[in-house]
């Protein structure tokens, strides 16, 4: 990613202290921003963990993937790990 915005921690995780990884597979238009954003795994019991990050996300952008030389858009698999002993600062 060229610029990256991270994900807050939710609120109802840190109350409850739930740490936990996210996967999001996301579409990179050939501009190099986020098209769809998709869960394909998350927190069931915590969805907001998977509303945070697919929100963080979809702000990001990407240096365009390229084939033959011609910009195209390419899907890619991101994981989002939430951990409480990083000091609410997933990564």
């Amino acid at each position: 990613p060229v610029d990256i915005v991270r994900p807050g921690y939710p609120p109802d995780g840190l109350k409850n202290e739930i740490s936990g990884d996210v996967l999001l597979s996301v579409l990179v238009l050939k501009d190099g921003r986020v098209g769809e954003v998709g869960v394909e795994a998350g927190i069931p019991e915590y969805p907001s963990f998977a509303d945070s990050s697919v929100a963080a996300v979809s702000q990001w952008t990407f240096k365009p993937a390229k084939r033959n030389g011609a910009e195209v858009e390419t899907t890619i698999r991101i994981p989002i790990r939430f951990a409480l002993d990083d000091k609410k600062s997933p990564r």
